[in-house]
This record gives structure tokens, sequence and C-alpha cells, in this order.
């Protein structure tokens, strides 16, 4: 997101087929966050409203604990560490208040 250069840079060996142009459309589109962070909540929101639209039949949903398939331990610990070796850096606190606020 800070640096949609590097970002695009990053991606041009994954999209070898595509211009550069496009390939730059895809990964620097300002409505999509690549982030490695679960999103806990989102993903719960979104299973809700596919059980709500039909897209999942309610007696399908009911056999499914969503929460059983959402890990956050490795995602925080992982964050933790990072902290940890770089107790300043700026965008390492915004990622834990991200997590914070999207899985907490």
């Amino acid at each position: 997101m800070e640096s949609p250069e590097k970002n695009l840079e990053a991606s041009l060996d994954r999209f070898k087929n595509l211009p550069k142009e496009q390939i730059n459309e895809i990964v620097n589109e300002p409505h999509l966050i690549n982030s490695a962070d679960p999103n806990k909540k989102e993903t719960l929101e979104v299973w809700e409203r596919m059980i709500k639209i039909g897209y999942v039949k309610e007696e399908d949903a009911k056999k499914i604990d969503v929460n059983s398939h959402l890990n956050l331990t490795f995602y925080e610990q992982a964050l933790d560490e990072l902290i940890k070796e770089n107790p300043n850096d700026e965008y390492y606190k915004k990622v834990l208040e991200r997590f914070k606020k999207q899985n907490l």
C-alpha cells in the first residue's frame, strides 16, 4: 500500500504474459488490500451473507463451524515477533492495530 512501485516490480514475474499497465491495475487496485491478516470479523460476516442469500444452505451451514477453520495464532505470533525485533517500526504498529480491529 505504501510503495505501489515496489508492489508492481515484485509482481512482474508472476504475471509475465500481461502488459505492465495491466499488472499495475491488478496489484495496485485501490479497493483491494493484499494482506496475510486473517480478517476474522469480515470472514464471518461474508459467511453469514452467503447463508442469507442462499449461496450456502442453512442446514449445511449448521454442520460447519467456521470458527474452527480460522486460526489467528500463527499470524499473531509472527506479528508479535516482528514487533519485538522492530519495536519502533510504524508499519508494524499499524498492522497490529488493523489486526486487533479485524480479528479481536
